[in-house]
Order: structure tokens, then C-alpha cells, then sequence
């Protein structure tokens, strides 16, 4: 009998351990979202920088809009390291705030990336260039 009762307590016991393991937390995962949201946005800002840089427009007196607009992803990528530290005060609700205006941003950068990338040239474009001229 008391062996019996042993082996409820324990499946009694095991039960609430086996259904919490198996709950994923959501907030867990829109903390996740937000890190990788972040390290997104500095990846596609520091390419950025690079592109603009071998494209000659980067940082140059004639580029004021786009020096303009460079700034303003500075700042944006500095508030969200700022933010990053603090996302554990953060609800789901202001984490997925700040995961849409980094992507909106991350949405410009890539049209910047776009317009003034470099695209190689394969071995194959070129003959097929060199056998059109």
C-alpha cells in the first residue's frame, strides 16, 4: 500500500513539471524576435555604410540627404542597443512596437543597400560582354 501510494505522489508530482516544460512562453519568443530583429537592423546599417562607402556617397559634402538620412539610422540604432538592455520591462505588446519601426528601417537601409550596391561581374558576363562588342 504505501508503495502505491509512493508511486501517485510521484506521477502527482511529475505531472505539473511535464505540462510546464511542454508551454512555450511568448514573451520568451518576442524577446527572441526582438533580438534578432536587432541584430538585423546593425548588420543591414553597418553593410549599408560599406555599400554607400565603395559607391563613393558616403559621408560626401554632396550627399546631404542621404548623409541626412544616415544620421537618423545612427540614432535609431543607438536608441535600439539602449533598448535591447531594457526589453525584460517591456510587455509583448511595446516589444512588437519597437520590432515594426525597426523593420520599417531595416526596409530603407535595404533600398539604400540596393540602389548603390556594386553587382559583380561573373566570368560568364563578361565574355558574353566581350562577345557583343
Amino acid at each position: 500500500m504505501k508503495r502505491i501510494v509512493a508511486l501517485l505522489l510521484i506521477i502527482i508530482l511529475c505531472l505539473p513539471v511535464v505540462f510546464m516544460t511542454g508551454c512555450k512562453d511568448p514573451l520568451k519568443e518576442k524577446m527572441k524576435e526582438l533580438d534578432d530583429t536587432y541584430a538585423l537592423l546593425g548588420t543591414r546599417y553597418t553593410y549599408a555604410i560599406y555599400v554607400c562607402s565603395l559607391a563613393g556617397v558616403y559621408n560626401v559634402d554632396t550627399q546631404e540627404e542621404l548623409n541626412a538620412k544616415f544620421e537618423g539610422w545612427k540614432t535609431i540604432v543607438q536608441d535600439a542597443g539602449d533598448t535591447i538592455e531594457l526589453k525584460l520591462d517591456f510587455d509583448a505588446v511595446e516589444m512588437d512596437a519597437y520590432i515594426s519601426d525597426w523593420k520599417v528601417t531595416i526596409d530603407e537601409l535595404n533600398a539604400v543597400i540596393t540602389q548603390y550596391e556594386v553587382v559583380e561581374e561573373t566570368e560568364a558576363g563578361e565574355t558574353a560582354a566581350e562577345t557583343a562588342a
